[in-house]
């Protein structure tokens, strides 16, 4: 019986009994030291994450910085196609019959402005792991899959 906490992936390594005894304390671990009361407003993302941590697997949660999206579309965009960008998204806003963030709106309504970076950022990402993996389970949002996959 192993000292400290321990589960896996195979149910063979491992008997059920010990598995379902440091559950529990692996679960409470996990919180604590990785999780730290900052959970995910997606719920798959912490399913995945719990789950792969309790099966041995190496995680990667990934994702394109804020401040280096800004930078990048600072860079890319002039303040008139800045201001073009916001009336029109300000006016689609205007016709949906139920209220939405601007956030949100920007995202809808314009994914080749302002998903592409993050489309290309989460593709080199994935690329360098995949040199230091020999299997890879990714798991990417559903406007991101698309461009990811090409």
């Amino acid at each position: 019986m192993p000292d400290g906490f321990a589960a896996y992936s195979y149910p063979y390594i491992q008997d059920p009994e010990t598995t379902k005894a440091l559950k529990i304390p692996f679960i409470n671990a996990i919180s604590q030291h990785i999780v730290n009361e900052e959970f995910s407003e997606y719920h798959i993302i912490n399913q995945v994450l719990y789950t792969s941590l309790m099966g041995k697997h190496k995680v990667l949660l990934g994702d394109m910085p804020e401040t280096l999206l800004r930078r990048k579309l600072g860079n890319s965009l002039s303040i008139g196609e800045l201001r073009d960008l916001f009336k029109f998204v300000v006016g689609k806003m205007g016709e949906l019959k139920q209220p939405i963030s601007i956030r949100e709106a920007t995202l809808n309504f314009l994914p080749h402005i302002f998903l592409a970076p993050k489309d290309l950022y989460m593709t080199a990402m994935l690329k360098e792991s995949f040199q230091a993996a020999t299997c890879i389970t990714a798991f990417v949002g559903l406007n991101h899959y698309n461009p990811i996959k090409q």
